[in-house]
């Protein structure tokens, strides 16, 4: 709000948090009494020795004193913390500080558990999709978030182990809130095309981590996909075999390479034995056992 005040963009430059003091990067990140309860609940709270005033070097200075793994949760929050901000200018929507911190510490735990998964994987090998084994069939899912409009696309392709197209589909959702609901809608969505169509024998596919990681958990979940997961695993006896697998954004890039496809169309939209042409080019290096980039 400093900012933009600047460029007499805006007259009231109050914190829109917490209208104690004129909104400044330092107070946002640093001096907020909301942005203080979060790190406190965090256990990242700030330097008393750093007086440093101006920002960035007041930063550096937090920074060197910091673990990895504290810089990394710091970096984190303020990010959540300035979508909060826009939230509350933009949409009217104000978190509380206990919801930050939940996000915050599930977004920590994703990055943290994806980068042991690719740590214990060879540092050599190539990922690139990976046919199913017998007669299964691989069906892959993403989802392109929006959060201005509050809509998603789920994004589905299902293959043989031959890597052929059986079925692929987009499909629009309304008042999504955040991007993990979007990829659980995703995973969703994939299954019930499997199921609609009659597959038996499949294995569900996605980058979408948390979801994958909930769908294979014997624990009863409590978040906010907990009434999609629930719905997921009710469809098991519907299918002879159903697993959910996480891989890597490398090995899903036909799927991810439909979203543009997906925002075209505001009705769900299916093609049986073949992908949207915008993507076939992917799905015959996913075949082919190619790692084209793209």
């Amino acid at each position: 709000m400093h900012n933009l005040r600047a460029h007499k963009l805006v007259v009231d430059t109050l914190c829109p948090i917490c209208r104690a003091e004129e909104e400044t990067v330092s107070h946002l990140f640093r001096d907020c009494t909301f942005t203080q309860q979060v790190q406190r609940e965090l256990g990242v709270t700030n330097s008393t020795t750093n007086r440093e005033s101006n920002w960035k070097k007041w930063l550096a200075l937090e920074f060197e004193n910091y673990s990895n793994e504290a810089c990394k949760i710091r970096a984190i929050s303020f990010w959540a913390l300035w979508y909060n901000c826009n939230r509350i200018s933009h949409e009217g929507i104000r978190e509380r500080a206990h919801e930050i911190v939940r996000f915050i510490n599930a977004y920590y735990s994703e990055i943290t558990q994806m980068g042991e998964i690719l740590k214990n994987r060879q540092e050599t090998k190539r990922f690139v999709w990976e046919p199913p084994v017998d007669d299964a069939v691989k069906i892959n899912f993403d989802a392109s978030f929006n959060q201005h409009s509050r809509r998603s696309c789920s994004l589905v392709i299902a293959r043989n182990k031959e890597g052929l197209v059986m079925a692929s589909c987009t499909y629009s959702w309304e008042n999504i809130s955040d991007p993990v609901i979007a990829e659980a809608m995703a995973c969703l969505q994939a299954v019930t095309m499997a199921e609609e169509i009659g597959f038996q024998d499949i294995c569900v596919e996605g980058d979408a981590l948390t979801v994958i990681r909930k769908l294979n958990s014997t624990k009863e979940d409590r978040s906010c996909i907990s009434s999609m997961i629930q719905e997921i695993n009710g469809r098991t006896p519907n299918f002879r075999r159903m697993c959910f697998r996480f891989v890597p954004r490398e090995a899903n890039k036909a799927v991810h390479g439909m979203a543009m496809e997906g925002w075209r169309y505001d009705n769900p939209l299916y093609w049986m034995e073949e992908v949207p042409r915008a993507v076939e080019g992917l799905v015959n290096c996913d075949r082919s056992g190619r790692d084209d980039g793209g």
